[in-house]
């Protein structure tokens, strides 16, 4: 079955533009056995981003971490503190990943 996903992921990502892979852990309802899952699925091939919980989600970004996750979505952004909450938990949590990506919601943030 996993031969048959990498296979899938490979023709979704040449000829359909395929970037990277979506999962989190408030929306999305994934615990972290099935986020590492669907990271190993695509492995280097296709990256994962990971939605986490809300601006201090320490607990997701060490889990995260752990098994290797490099691309972190950041919750919705309402506020400059929200904003430096999201960016100093990344920071803390360890190596820092290779994207970040907010969305931020206002022009105060």
């Amino acid at each position: 079955m996993d031969n048959n996903l990498h296979l899938l992921l490979q023709e979704l990502k040449s000829h359909y533009g395929l970037l990277s892979l979506k999962a989190g852990t408030e929306w999305e309802d994934m615990d972290y056995a099935e986020i590492d899952f669907l990271r190993s699925v695509g492995q280097e091939k296709v990256p994962i981003m990971v939605k986490i919980s809300g601006p201090e989600a320490k607990t997701d970004l060490r889990h995260l971490r752990a098994m290797g996750v490099t691309g972190i979505l950041g919750p919705m952004i309402e506020s400059e503190y929200a904003l430096m909450s999201v960016f100093y938990a990344v920071l803390i949590s360890g190596k820092t990943p290779h994207r970040v990506i907010c969305r931020v919601s206002n022009r105060k943030a």
